[in-house]
């Protein structure tokens, strides 16, 4: 169900760890930097990981349409879809009531009607939507780490924080477990989609 994801996961996982490798060798101000691009990498490995999911997920219900009838939990997910696209345009409720029990959406389609995140992406967040599709996994205390990661990929966006200080204080090692933690638990959320509905 969820291939690409696993495969998405892990490539920038090799990436980033080819990265993580050369630190050894660099003089600190273009560590810290490194370091820094790290950290940045890191998030768009969780998010773009984390579309990626929701991409297999829908295309896998949209092919098992019985799943999302039994689950209370996905039923409501795509109603509230479908109720958001009707708007109050009595043809569209019409169209609606015509193709029911109802058509699954694309996610592409779905997340222009319901944000199921607004692109600050971290473990409580990633709970928060997974459990919207009756999706549950065991967390852990590393998984505090992808709080670091958001928040300073936040302040690195946002101008708060300069590319040389950002991880300057953080050690080889530290940056290291931020991004295995990250890894570890996006892994277990995409074991958690492939328990509940493979």
């Amino acid at each position: 169900m969820v291939t690409d994801a696993f495969s998405y996961l892990d490539l920038c996982k090799t990436e980033i760890d080819s990265m993580i490798a050369g630190l050894a060798f660099q003089k600190v101000n273009l560590s810290a930097i490194t370091k820094a691009c790290i950290v940045l990498m890191t998030y768009n490995m969780i998010e773009g990981s984390y579309s990626v999911l929701m991409q297999d997920f829908f295309d896998y219900l949209r092919s098992n349409i019985g799943i999302v009838l039994s689950n209370s939990a996905l039923k409501n997910q795509i109603l509230k879809y479908h109720l958001n696209s009707i708007n109050k345009d009595l043809k569209k409720f019409d169209n609606f009531c015509s193709h029911l029990p109802f058509e699954i959406p694309s996610y592409e389609k779905f997340k222009k009607q319901i944000q199921l995140y607004s692109g600050n992406l971290d473990a409580k967040e990633i709970r928060n939507v997974s459990n919207a599709f009756d999706v549950s996994y065991v967390g852990i205390a590393n998984d505090k780490l992808l709080l670091y990661v958001k928040n300073t990929r936040n302040k690195l966006t946002h101008g708060e924080l300069r590319y040389s200080e950002a991880c300057r204080d953080k050690t080889d090692r530290e940056i290291k477990e931020c991004v295995d933690a990250s890894y570890s638990y996006m892994k277990r959320v995409f074991n958690g989609f492939v328990q509940k509905y493979s």
